[in-house]
């Protein structure tokens, strides 16, 4: 009987053991289960939260591709040019119309054409001598606003001898009031054409300034 007994301890001794292992193992495995799984979700919000960031990386990354990183001294010297510039052009449209309002006096007229004449070389010579220190779309737009009063220069230049002759008597009334209705029209689409133009430059110098972020130093 004591030897029953004694087997019966021994297998349940064993069985308890093998319970107690098996128990063990079967932790493991729900959790190892549990980790993997725990590695698998964490991995895949890694890769979104990474993909929301080259996202965001790449947006910003176009943006500042399409500024320029100037220093101090750099910028000021370019704003002052813009400056400069902006002021001749508004001057010359200020001219031209002031031809418009004396174009039936030989005195007023001439006047205001020699003035008309300095200010049209004088930004002529701002776009040439600017040339490699501005942007060059600011740059176009300037060429663009010197040719346009360039392809009249020589109407406003004949209206001047014309009116030289209209003083001296020699042109009569018929045919004067024919040639200042058609000179005004001139003006007229000189005027237009070249506010158009002006109205470009300004735009085009805004952006420029945009785009230009200004930087303590440059290595």
């Amino acid at each position: 009987m004591q030897e029953l007994d004694t087997l019966a301890v021994t297998l349940l001794g064993g069985y308890s053991v093998f319970i107690i292992g098996l128990s063990s193992f079967l932790g493991k495995l729900w959790a190892n289960r549990i980790q993997n799984s725990e590695i698998e979700r964490t991995q895949h919000k890694i890769t979104e939260l990474k993909a929301k960031l080259d996202s965001q990386i790449a947006v910003q990354s176009s943006r500042l591709e399409s500024n320029v990183h100037v220093g101090k001294i750099q910028y000021e010297r370019e704003f002052n040019s813009y400056e400069e510039i902006w002021k001749e052009a508004s001057s010359l449209l200020r001219k031209i119309k002031l031809l418009q309002l004396h174009l039936s006096s030989f005195e007023f007229y001439k006047k205001e054409f020699f003035g008309f004449g300095e200010s049209k070389v004088k930004l002529e010579e701002l776009g040439g001598s600017r040339f490699p220190f501005i942007d060059d779309g600011v740059y176009s737009k300037i060429c663009e606003c010197c040719q346009i009063v360039q392809s009249k220069y020589a109407v406003i230049n004949g209206h001047l001898d014309f009116l030289y002759n209209k003083a001296n008597m020699t042109v009569s009334e018929e045919v004067y009031t024919e040639v200042e209705a058609r000179f005004n029209g001139e003006l007229d689409d000189l005027i237009n054409e070249y506010y158009t133009a002006t109205v470009n430059l300004g735009a085009a110098i805004k952006e420029r300034n945009n785009k230009m972020i200004v930087i303590e130093s440059l290595l």
